[in-house]
């Protein structure tokens, strides 16, 4: 699709169906599927002009989901108008359609991999930034609604799905607007990797983490869905892990049996002031670790060399051995059974766990990280820390990535299990 870079401000006298009719048709694209409206180009006496309608499509789509769409992408276009980078609005055609320009240009998807210069996605991401502060996201960004003009222009069209912030927005509306924003930042940061050829952990490792999370489930459960209908489909890239020898529901009964142990430590404790605040400590180490090594993980989009990922291959399980150390000194049981649970657990976990992960973990991240991860592996130990920090990653910290891995649960619950520990402790 082609036209003027910047759309007009002005208001547009309102389109009737049979003005539009009567004007030259050049070509008709039929929507996908009787959910998707048609695209009718008619050349208009300024230029051509497109024209999105429902009208043919069945009675009950046409008076649903036709009206609703065709109001939100008219009410994206008009918070969006005067926007460089958008067709410009020509106003809605009746309640089933709406007239915007035609812009000669051809979709990203007809692009080949890694062939499209970084420059244009750096314009589109202008665009989409553009939009997000116009209080417009669109949430469904894919290769269709990203146009690539001959003269270098970019263009992003179908604004349909579009939530728009608006003059007083609620909470719930301003919730959707923030996790539709950041899903628009990672579906762009994926397709730039893809059709430029730049390093995915690049284009992707910014990516909020709460995105990361939402789009792994996405394809997850888009995945199981086709597996339902009988597709021959392989899992998504996250899911490569299902087919190395884990079993995603031993997992959940070993989690079950480590949240039982430290419920019993909790119930049947008799701790002391002194070992609440001896193991307090390792408690407080243990956590501290998780934190730091949280907010540096973006989990299956790039390898992780930064932070306590220097030192150690798995800070995180580093940091839980010292918090179930930390509970087991916290929480005196009758007979030295916290002492038994704590060697119990350690012979667990270093005679069974670690070397499963060790045996099954390093072929899934050879398998997305090639020879960087290969040099980090060597250079790295599994678990106790090296005195000599890898050279190899100075990633920043991040609260939002701390929290996208849902580290701030971790804390509540520590929370509460030591100060219930401290009551226990002084009371009579």
């Amino acid at each position: 699709m082609s036209g003027t870079a910047e759309a007009s401000t002005s208001a547009v006298p309102p389109l009737r169906l049979a003005e539009v009719q009567a004007l030259p048709l050049l070509r008709r694209l039929a929507g996908r599927n009787r959910t998707k409206a048609d695209l009718l180009v008619y050349r208009g006496a300024e230029g051509d002009l497109a024209l999105k309608s429902y009208a043919a499509r069945p009675w009950p789509i046409r008076n649903t989901l036709g009206r609703l769409l065709i109001r939100r992408e008219a009410r994206a276009y008009s918070a969006a108008a005067g926007l460089v980078g958008l067709p410009r609005f020509l106003g809605r055609v009746g309640p089933f359609a709406l007239a915007i320009e035609w812009i000669r240009a051809s979709p990203l998807a007809d692009s080949a991999d890694g062939t499209v210069e970084p420059l244009r996605f750096d314009k589109l991401e202008s665009v989409l930034a553009g939009l997000h502060r116009r209080g417009v996201a669109l949430a469904d960004l894919n290769h269709r609604d990203l146009l690539l003009a001959a003269d270098g222009s970019v263009y992003i069209v179908d604004l349909a799905m579009a939530c728009v912030l608006g003059k007083r927005p609620g909470i719930v509306r301003r919730r959707l607007f923030d996790h539709f924003r950041l899903a628009d930042r990672f579906a762009l940061a994926r397709l730039r990797a893809r059709f430029t050829g730049e390093d995915p952990a690049a284009a992707i490792g910014a990516a909020d983490p709460r995105v990361l999370a939402w789009h792994r489930r996405a394809r997850r459960l888009k995945w199981r869905w086709d597996r339902l209908r009988g597709a021959t489909r392989l899992p998504p890239v996250d899911d490569h892990w299902r087919f190395q020898g884990y079993d995603r529901r031993l997992g959940l009964v070993r989690l079950a049996g480590v949240y039982l142990v430290i419920g019993a430590l909790l119930v049947g404790s008799h701790p002391t002031p002194a070992g609440v605040l001896a193991g307090g400590l390792f408690v407080i180490l243990g956590q501290a670790l998780r934190v730091w090594a949280s907010g540096h993980l973006v989990k299956n989009v790039s390898l992780i060399t930064s932070g306590p990922y220097r030192y150690t291959r798995n800070p995180l399980y580093l940091g839980r051995l010292l918090i179930f150390a930390g509970l087991c000194v916290m929480a005196q049981l009758p007979h030295a059974l916290n002492w038994l649970l704590l060697v119990a657990g350690c012979a667990v976990f270093f005679g069974y766990y670690l070397p499963r992960k060790e045996r099954v973990e390093p072929a899934r991240l050879a398998a997305l990280h090639g020879d960087a991860f290969e040099r980090y592996r060597r250079s790295v130990p599994a678990l106790w820390p090296t005195t000599t920090p890898y050279d190899g990653g100075r990633g920043r910290w991040s609260i939002s990535r701390a929290r996208g891995n849902r580290e701030h649960w971790m804390i509540a619950g520590l929370l509460a299990a030591t100060l219930y520990l401290f009551w226990r402790a002084y009371s009579p």
